[in-house]
């Protein structure tokens, strides 16, 4: 995970405030011009006297070099600039600030591409040959965009699908190679690219919102990011800023007829650090589909239209670069913190969720057998009367003992001279998996147990899933996994006892209200209780599954790690065989879950479940050089 390549930020130029007589300019112009709008200028607007707006147009050079600073220091890589026709005199001045940028002394500090659009909609031949050729010098300058090997990124505006697009752009590759170009890597917005020849897709902002919060449109953002991944082809996700259409809808412009009154509310810094954030993960979460590693975020400069990059000017004069400082935040992280895990093993293709753990100055695991693992030809769940919860030995590579026998989802944990094995109960007038009960046993010597006791039953109609224990010095403390219909499956629960046996829950404290969570594991370290947990990215059962770490000091209120600090994540790049009941597979790895812990000989390791979360899946190893607090404690560390 820490030599994933660093991922480039793409961001949409709209360039209509730029001053001057205009009729672009001019229209936006009116639809700002209400007072209620004025925070919406850009730095270089002006506000005067009568509250009437203008841009600074004095010194065009000198706005387009503080942009470029503005940008770099905020962890822009490259703008997309919206290319228009020179030769036609009301679309002209919108290629003012494209210019500016190509004189500006600053240019080097920042790339640049075009998204074609109205050029590419030009009604006659000599101007789309006209526009071909400026495309294609354009594309030799050093500082275009270039992604995978050395091939130049060019996005194409959704309104440009139509009978012609294909051959068009067809004759820009087959020009581009004639001049000694790489291959264009050309992205769709917004329409099917395998109809037109284009390398992948991406997606405009969706209209909407009256007035909510700014995590409603992270929603819709994350939403258009779940199909992308889930479609067909290649995809370059986005991060846009906001959408909010209410000054056109105001003052509707020419060329939109009937704007809605739509809108969001701006994200805050940290909203949009997460905003970003998600999308940087699940791109190289997901490397293989997005390939160009880069993210399409709308936009620098639409003022009028809510996507708002650029720095504004507050009513009071002084600048407001929240969006940037959001854009700073995610930058720092990616660049700087590496993930302290190493030597990622292995173990075993025939054993799923356990928990290692040292008894007596020898290391065991508790593994969950399931009786159909033992039946060719048979489905998950047969026979689950007989499923085992088993003590090995990794020493001697041998099973010791059965603490259970029907019994699933089995955890052990050591206190003092005893080891305290925790599972759900299957009962025979049951269907598989409907747990409504966790037991207990315990040892001194991992061979004979005591007869188990009921320490928990189901309240409602929940069932009982996986579990885990710990110590915070003055209390136990039990996490229990939980299907409970108030929420989305799954979502934890925190019980506390004086004795491992007689258990209460604790008001309030619940974990996984709003988002899938699953595979469980709990630590108490250095005053804080930790909690490792299963996100799935792509919506459940989506495709992606990541084991990440969330911390509370009173089991109420919680902090999760920096959403770019996978616990553990998959190894996409990984395709292993397996002989799964006989039949030999192929499994893609798309899953790291069901991860816990243990101290052994001056490391921590780490076992967990990879493969797919479908097929089958393998029993792996990680370790970190230092103890389990010194690992936690890492995910929450500032960068270096």
């Amino acid at each position: 995970m820490s030599s994933t390549k660093q991922i480039s930020i793409g961001v949409y130029r709209w360039d209509a405030f730029h001053g001057g007589d205009g009729a672009i300019y001019q229209t936006v112009k009116k639809c700002l011009n209400p007072v209620g709008y004025h925070d919406k200028l850009p730095f270089f607007g002006v506000i005067h006297p009568d509250r009437t707006i203008d841009a600074v147009d004095t010194d065009v050079l000198a706005k387009m070099d503080a942009e470029i600073t503005y940008a770099k220091n905020g962890g822009v890589d490259y703008w997309i600039f919206l290319r228009y026709i020179d030769r036609e005199s009301t679309h002209a001045p919108m290629n003012t600030a494209y210019y500016a940028y190509l004189r500006s002394p600053h240019k080097n500090d920042i790339k640049f591409c075009w998204m074609l659009g109205h050029s590419l909609n030009t009604g006659s031949a000599d101007g789309w040959t006209d526009e071909k050729r400026k495309t294609i010098e354009a594309m030799k300058d050093s500082q275009w965009m270039r992604v995978l090997t050395d091939r130049p990124i060019l996005y194409v505006y959704q309104d440009c699908a139509g009978p012609n697009l294909a051959s068009k752009l067809n004759e820009l590759r087959a020009m581009a190679r004639e001049q000694g170009l790489a291959n264009p890597y050309i992205v769709a917005i917004s329409f099917d690219p395998s109809q037109y020849g284009c390398d992948a897709r991406t997606e405009w902002p969706r209209s909407g919102g009256q007035g909510d919060p700014a995590t409603a449109f992270t929603k819709v953002v994350a939403d258009q990011n779940r199909q992308l991944l889930s479609g067909p082809g290649k995809a370059v996700l986005a991060a846009h800023v906001n959408w909010d259409s209410r000054p056109y809808h105001d003052n509707p412009p020419a060329w939109w007829s009937d704007p809605p009154n739509a809108w969001y509310q701006m994200p805050t810094s940290t909203e949009y650090q997460e905003r970003v954030q998600a999308a940087v993960d699940s791109s190289h979460a997901q490397a293989d589909k997005c390939e160009a590693n880069t993210l399409f975020i709308y936009a620098w400069n639409e003022f009028a239209e809510g996507g708002i990059m650029c720095p504004t000017k507050r009513t009071d004069g002084t600048i407001d670069t929240t969006i940037l400082d959001g854009l700073t935040a995610v930058n720092k992280h990616k660049q700087h913190w590496k993930h302290p895990l190493t030597h990622r093993v292995t173990v075993s293709q025939e054993m799923g969720e356990t928990t290692p753990f040292v008894f007596q100055d020898r290391l065991y695991r508790v593994e969950n057998w399931q009786k159909y693992f033992d039946l060719p030809g048979s489905v998950p769940g047969e026979r689950f009367m007989e499923d085992q919860v088993r003590i090995w030995d990794v020493t001697s590579q041998k099973i010791i003992s059965v603490p259970f026998t029907g019994h699933s989802f089995g955890i052990a944990y050591c206190h003092k001279d005893r080891v305290y094995v925790f599972a759900t109960r299957h009962e025979a007038n049951r269907p598989w998996r409907h747990f409504r009960s966790v037991s207990m046993t315990s040892s001194v010597d991992l061979v004979n147990w005591t007869p188990p006791v009921t320490v928990i039953e189901a309240e409602g109609d929940e069932h009982l899933f996986n579990t885990a224990v710990c110590h915070d010095g003055r209390r136990f403390i039990l996490l229990y996994e939980t299907d409970d219909r108030q929420w989305q499956p799954f979502t934890f629960k925190y019980c506390e006892s004086p004795d491992l046996v007689h258990w209460r829950r604790i008001p309030g404290a619940i974990y996984g209200r709003e988002k899938y969570v699953g595979g469980p594991a709990l630590y108490c370290e250095g005053g804080w209780f930790y909690t490792l947990y299963l996100q799935d990215l792509n919506g459940y059962s989506g495709g992606t599954w990541e084991t990440r770490v969330t911390r509370s000091r009173d089991l109420l209120h919680w902090e999760d790690a920096p959403v770019e600090r996978p616990f553990l994540a998959p190894d996409k790049s990984r395709v292993f065989s397996y002989n799964h009941f006989g039949r030999q597979v192929e499994v893609r790895e798309i899953n790291a879950s069901d991860a816990e812990i243990c101290y052994w000989q001056g490391k921590t390791l780490v076992y967990f479940n990879g493969g797919d979360q479908q097929t089958c899946g393998d029993l792996q190893q990680a370790e970190f050089n230092g103890t389990p607090q010194q690992l936690l404690e890492r995910f929450y560390d500032e960068p270096a």
